[in-house]
């Protein structure tokens, strides 16, 4: 519970806030449904957190729940949904704004007639997470091989002969999903456009991560805190939490067309997220439950092949929420079944 004490305050405070600013019963309601559909379809986020912040020293853990929350929380929940509607109504912020408080059925009008490009640069962004996952060389569990070891002989492959495979197999799916699903010729540029700015902010993010992790080591005894111990894994997963809010923003305004509500939502979402990736890097469930991670990873590919379907066929939030769950609870069993045996053969 130690690890949820102080979401659990935040959302007291949060919702007490939110209901004496908008006197509703009802979009206090919507705010806490937001909430919980934030928690179902972000648990493969805080396993994948999980699985890096261990990179990080105690500073950058602390950034990662201060700066780190806010930034998930006012950047993500609030103002991009404003630079959405602004960039996509060809408007200024302050208009935006305006427009998000005054006609909210407008707002959350203009969100969804982006949903295409956002779909297309969430999809291609986590689907490079995904396959940059299971081609990694180095991995030395493997939890489905009938799956797992064709991606990574492709990953030998790639690192052989210097063809970004991931890249092309990403391309492959997102003109696939634009000509098979998406109607006409301008939303299918406007999908693949976007898809190549995800592919592109991927290469860019990683190379900046792999920079500053080298960074990092070379300065892991340096007295200067900012500069050494995590800087580039925090970028890395700040990047990585936006791309899995996209979708879940938009669907929100299906939900709800208060952009108070949904900050407040989605935000304490967000911030018992932050709190459940801690709780499984300091547990060591991760290490226990060895095929977690596998699970987290399967669930991300799933969330990017969700969110290319979402650019011409609507993907009702349960199925990304039950795909999730179903991933890491199925890969969290098994580890514990394998873990069970291997002690009684002992």
């Amino acid at each position: 519970m130690k690890y949820f004490r102080f979401a659990i305050i935040a959302s007291i405070l949060v919702y007490a806030g939110l209901y004496w600013y908008t006197g509703s019963l009802t979009l206090l309601y919507l705010a806490m449904t937001l909430t919980v559909v934030e928690l179902a379809v972000s648990f493969d986020n805080a396993v994948v957190n999980a699985t890096h912040i261990h990179k990080m020293n105690a500073f950058w853990r602390q950034m990662f729940l201060t700066v780190g929350i806010l930034i998930a929380v006012i950047g993500m929940r609030f103002f991009l949904p404003l630079v959405v509607v602004a960039f996509a109504g060809g408007m200024s912020i302050v208009e935006s704004y305006t427009m998000a408080v005054n006609d909210g059925h407008q707002f959350g009008e203009t969100i969804k007639s982006a949903a295409i490009s956002i779909h297309g640069f969430g999809g291609a962004f986590l689907m490079m997470v995904g396959l940059r996952y299971f081609m990694d060389l180095d991995r030395e569990e493997i939890w489905i091989p009938i799956f797992e070891k064709p991606l990574m002989k492709f990953g030998a492959i790639q690192s052989q002969t210097k063809i970004p495979l991931d890249i092309l197999a990403t391309l492959a799916l997102v003109l696939i999903a634009a000509l098979t699903l998406i109607p006409t010729a301008d939303l299918q540029f406007q999908f693949i456009v976007a898809a190549g700015c995800g592919i592109g902010l991927f290469i860019v993010v990683d190379l900046i991560k792999m920079g500053l992790e080298a960074v990092d080591s070379k300065l892991a005894n340096s007295k200067a805190k900012w500069a050494a111990g995590g800087l580039g894994t925090f970028m890395y997963l700040e990047v990585l939490d936006a791309s899995f809010s996209f979708d879940g923003v938009i669907a929100a305004f299906a939900i709800s067309d208060n952009l108070f509500v949904i900050a407040a939502g989605l935000g304490i979402g967000a911030l018992f997220v932050r709190s459940m990736t801690i709780m499984l890097d300091e547990t060591g469930t991760l290490k226990t439950f060895r095929y977690m991670e596998h699970g987290a990873f399967i669930a991300i590919l799933c969330l990017a092949s969700t969110m290319f379907i979402g650019a011409g066929v609507h993907v009702p939030e349960w199925v990304v929420a039950v795909t999730s769950i179903a991933s890491i609870g199925i890969a969290t069993f098994h580890s514990w079944r394998v873990d069970a045996t291997e002690a009684k053969a002992v």
